[in-house]
């Protein structure tokens, strides 16, 4: 298979094409490398880490698949998403330039010439027309349409993007990436582009800084591919558990994978859970310590503190702040083997006093809940 460059049209199974952008990595995760996209252009209404991604020209042929995105809710000022590829089926090639720049271009001016580049057509160039603006649009994802207002973009002129370009970069005479088209039409006569700084160092990557690739590094690493759906998304096997636990571990199940986890964290947070609580939503430590809930969260300098003892003896309220603190962790959603979850659970959110022996222990447990998981 003839590697796929930059611009090439990709998609989530039967979902419409968007563009791929460009390469890159993560400075702290070198061997991993990664493709740029629009987020609303493979983020379904039930998108999960680990969905394939694919080659619009090669559809049978798993390119990579979805590692981590940006929020669309709140303020978006970036709408991207993250594809851990194959390094033998991409290029760093831009269709119509060849490489691109590794120096971004981090400060576009007024009138600058942008040019971009994808498969929908040959390459077009436009004009900045102003830069830090807010712009109302009605984004369309593979099944769903919101409108969405996108904080500090780039406004292009004349509107040259078509239908499938959401996710190609845009960039200048140098050819230094400027930003990643994001949305824009003939009808609206703007072209509207996210600015490649707000990419780089997004808040979303959780302390990782994105740096973008002129070629595939050297002994870059195969994602991921499952075998099979099972493989992919292990069974999770409640048996184990007398039935009113059996309630609370789905409570939690369910809570994580609504939260966009799959199911690897998943079952990682319920064998903490196990091990914290035994599943006993009231649980309160014995003093001087001061922990309660599903999580055993510690009121006194743990994420527990601010919060009274009813709350979090509350399983939603318990469930949900494990959540937002694990959504912060970026080597825990990109965990692909149920171990690394669990210890990365372990020595980021629990922090037990002999977290080694504890690793070793909620392992054991979460693989009982999913026996075939890696």
């Amino acid at each position: 298979m003839e590697p796929i460059r930059c611009g090439a049209s990709i998609c989530c199974g039967s979902a419409p094409p968007g563009a791929s952008g460009c390469l890159v990595r993560f400075k702290d995760t070198p061997n991993q490398v990664l493709l740029l996209t629009a987020g609303h252009t493979v983020l379904s209404t039930t998108a999960r880490q680990g969905d394939l991604i694919s080659a619009l020209q090669f559809p049978q042929t798993p390119l990579g698949v979805l590692l981590t995105w940006t929020a669309l809710d709140g303020d978006v000022t970036v709408d991207a998403a993250l594809i851990w590829v194959d390094p033998a089926c991409v290029s760093a090639d831009i269709l119509g330039i060849g490489l691109p720049s590794i120096q971004a271009s981090l400060q576009p001016q007024v009138g600058d010439a942008v040019r971009i580049f994808s498969s929908t057509s040959s390459p077009r160039q436009m004009t900045i027309d102003s830069v830090l603006q807010d712009v109302p649009i009605l984004a369309h994802g593979p099944d769903w349409s919101a409108a969405i207002t996108y904080r500090g973009q780039i406004l292009c002129s004349p509107g040259i993007s078509h239908p499938g370009d959401s996710g190609a970069v845009a960039v200048d005479a140098q050819n230094r990436v400027l930003g990643m088209v994001v949305a824009g039409s003939e009808d609206t006569g703007i072209t509207v582009v996210t600015p490649i700084s707000a990419i780089l160092q997004n808040s979303a990557w959780h302390g990782g800084e994105l740096e973008i690739l002129d070629s595939v590094p050297p002994g870059s690493t195969v994602p991921p591919f499952a075998q099979s759906q099972r493989e992919r998304d292990p069974a999770v096997d409640l048996s184990s558990l007398p039935p009113p636990k059996q309630l609370v571990a789905q409570t939690i199940i369910d809570a994580f994978a609504n939260a966009g986890f799959g199911v690897i964290q998943q079952v990682a947070a319920l064998a903490n859970a196990v091990a914290e609580s035994d599943l006993q939503t009231t649980a309160r430590s014995h003093p001087p310590e001061d922990s309660v809930g599903l999580f055993q969260l510690n009121r006194t300098g743990g994420a527990g503190k601010g919060y009274t003892v009813a709350q979090l003896q509350d399983p939603g309220t318990n469930i949900g702040i494990a959540i937002d603190a694990m959504s912060k962790i970026r080597a825990f959603r990109s965990a692909s083997f149920l171990d690394d979850a669990v210890a990365v659970f372990v020595r980021a959110f629990e922090r037990p006093q002999n977290a080694e022996l504890e690793i070793s222990r909620r392992q054991k447990i979460a693989r009982t809940f999913c026996s075939n998981a890696d």
